[in-house]
């Protein structure tokens, strides 16, 4: 039942794969690379559905015969790549981490992993990228396909008469409208669910349905075919992962892969390009670069201390290539003989193998903290040891506000005694910098208010990604709350502002005009991230303005370089400590340059206070973080490193 080989297909797949890997190992200007999963979809589309026609015209086709081959392509080399990244996790990683990776791996392994990774957080976002099976989302989708597709197949062949590919074309379309409508509305979801991405597997099973007639002319191949390279390289290079994707947005990549496969024939300029036969190598080592790559990525910059260099990113991509052309000689071939397709064992025992890594995932769920349970132990006691409770009190407020913010309660902070004299507000980068100003109001006599909730940014107008919380609803509560207290005159914005600034978080906004909307919007690749950020801190700044309040805007907070496993880890298999953790101040200035030339900007509506560079040229701090916990986690400061920022902060405030 096999078909025909086309050397281009496999090339085709290599300029998938690598644009995915190059996108992933943040290689410029491949900003786009992971319009590479939607290639592989329609080239899945088209290889399925021309072994179903062929084998139906031949009266060969079963689907017992159908999964059978499915299961030798592609579960070895699942199973033996979920098996040595779990044993690897297992060491690595802390308990809840490690139980994540671990529900990933049994997701998978029943072909549901994509709505697993879609209920914990969207694809692009940064927690997500420390996932070494984070993409194997499109395995699931895929394994869907191929689950429910075949026999969709054998009943329109059956009864869906002469014309039966029309039925295919309504599914197409019923799928690009849900990709539309649902990525309108959530764009996480269109990303991940298989129904808003059956379209792009359709697009390929409707060319091998053969319904488009083949060029009539040499030069009219040759053009078609540098379209859809054209198209292809045009997304890969120009699109970015800030972007609402898929949407209107993955015609381009889609539309690109069909003529690719369709137009390249032989005789064309790119069919030549595309079966060179270092380029047809790599598409044929292809699921193995796209199984190991991501996990040798993750761990990579997981023993990394700062961003990976240049030159690190070409050993790791060296690495990965070598690593995958012995797993395809050594685990993908061996199953795809003539042999192993006629031994009736092989299929049963691929199975035995992903139920036994699916027994041993349930059996070792729990890893108590790897190989650094005790220096983590050891961690926390000192964390404990300066005490946690403002910032509990906090988190416990923040949950039934979260019920309903429109009945929004701030946490008092500071003294008893004395009137509240200030409102910080922010995210939980405000709730890390409550302890702080609770112990030294306490011992100077000032008291204030915290108003915080988790992920919420005091930015008004601004419409957030999933916002299952009302986040929006917290801002216009705050702002209310203010306008309540007259007394209170000055108002501090606190928040993780790169976070919102460079990831894709906010999602729409009341500014938007009739120039946003059509192909405009759709074309555009800029990042839009930046422009809601500033219309959203802009409108909040105003509306205190006009309030008559003195506002502070405080710099970003230093942030680890790695979370606090990776750090312990390290530093138990290299002998480093705390210290090396934390960034120089060029190093923060340089990270947060776009950032603070827009805060300095904006300095005639709000005070802006340097804690960041404060903190980082304090004695104090650098002598404390080689001795003491003063990070809770990456992101957020410990008790004792709160006192330190917040004196920082009141000496410009009092």
């Amino acid at each position: 039942m096999s078909l025909q080989y086309r050397p281009e297909i496999d090339g085709l797949r290599a300029i998938a794969v690598v644009s995915v890997i190059l996108f992933h190992l943040q290689v410029a200007p491949f900003t786009g690379g992971y319009v590479g999963v939607d290639v592989f979809f329609v080239i899945s589309g088209y290889l399925i559905t021309s072994i179903i026609l062929q084998g139906h015209r031949q009266g060969r086709f079963t689907l017992l015969d159908f999964y059978k081959r499915r299961i030798r392509r592609i579960i070895p080399l699942t199973v033996a790549v979920y098996a040595i990244v779990l044993a690897i996790c297992y060491f690595l990683f802390f308990e809840k981490q490690y139980a994540s990776i671990n529900h990933v791996v049994k997701s998978s392994l029943v072909f549901v992993s994509n709505f697993l990774l879609l209920r914990k957080k969207g694809y692009f976002d940064p927690g997500m990228q420390e996932n070494p099976l984070l993409h194997t989302w499109s395995l699931s989708v895929e394994e869907q396909f191929y689950i429910i597709f075949p026999l969709t197949m054998l009943l329109l062949l059956r009864y869906g008469g002469s014309k039966w590919w029309r039925w295919l074309v309504l599914l197409a379309l019923a799928s690009f409208t849900a990709n539309i409508i649902v990525t309108t509305w959530n764009a996480q979801k269109a990303y991940y669910w298989p129904h808003t991405r059956a379209w792009q597997l359709l697009a390929g099973a409707l060319l091998a349905t053969g319904i488009w007639k083949d060029a009539k002319t040499k030069p009219t191949g040759n053009l078609l075919s540098l379209v859809g390279l054209s198209l292809l390289l045009f997304t890969v290079l120009f699109y970015q992962d800030g972007i609402t994707y898929p949407g209107l947005r993955a015609i381009l990549p889609v539309a690109g892969a069909v003529l690719l496969i369709h137009r390249a024939k032989q005789g064309t300029y790119v069919y030549r390009l595309l079966s060179a036969k270092p380029v047809v190598y790599t598409g044929k080592i292809s699921y193995s670069l796209y199984m190991w790559h991501w996990p040798v990525w993750v761990f990579a910059v997981f023993f990394s201390v700062g961003p990976v260099s240049p030159l690190q990113k070409l050993l790791l991509i060296v690495f990965v290539f070598l690593l995958s052309a012995l797993s395809y000689r050594f685990i993908e071939q061996p199953f795809r003989t003539k042999r192993a397709a006629s031994n009736p064992y092989i299929p049963w025992a691929i199975l035995g193998s992903s139920a036994t890594l699916m027994v041993c995932a349930l059996l070792f769920i729990d890893n108590k903290d790897g190989i650094c349970r005790k220096e983590y132990a050891a961690y926390q006691s000192q964390l404990n040891a300066y005490g946690d409770k403002v910032w509990e009190d906090i988190s416990e407020l923040e949950q039934r506000n979260i019920e309903d913010y429109k009945q929004l309660k701030p946490y008092r902070t500071g003294s008893d005694t004395a009137k509240p004299s200030f409102i910080l507000w922010g995210d939980s980068h405000a709730r890390s910098l409550a302890p702080g100003l609770d112990s030294l109001g306490r011992a100077t006599c000032f008291s204030g208010y915290v108003l915080s909730a988790p992920l919420s940014p005091p930015l008004s107008g601004i419409r957030y990604q999933d916002d299952k919380r009302q986040l929006s609803t917290f801002s216009q509560s705050a702002l209310e709350f203010i306008n309540t207290h007259p007394e209170i005159n000055t108002i501090i914005l606190t928040a993780r502002w790169p976070r919102y600034y460079r990831e894709p978080y906010l999602a729409a906004e009341k500014f938007r005009d009739v120039r946003d909307a059509g192909i405009l919007k759709w074309l555009q690749h800029d990042n839009e991230q930046q422009i809601l950020f500033r219309k959203g801190l802009m409108t909040t700044l105003n509306e205190l303005n006009k309030l008559g309040r003195e506002v502070f805007i405080t710099a970003p907070l230093p942030e680890l370089k790695t979370s606090v496993n990776e750090m312990l880890v390290i530093e138990k298999l290299q002998g480093m400590t705390h210290n090396h953790f934390i960034a120089s101040t060029d190093e923060y200035n340089a990270d947060n340059n776009a950032l603070l030339k827009f805060f300095s900007s904006i300095s005639r509506h709000a005070n802006i206070l340097p804690i960041g560079t404060d903190l980082l040229n304090d004695t104090a701090f650098l002598y404390n973080m080689r001795t003491t916990p003063v990070y809770r986690d990456k992101t957020h400061l410990s008790a004792i490193g709160s006192r330190i920022a917040t004196a920082h902060l009141l000496k410009y405030i009092r």
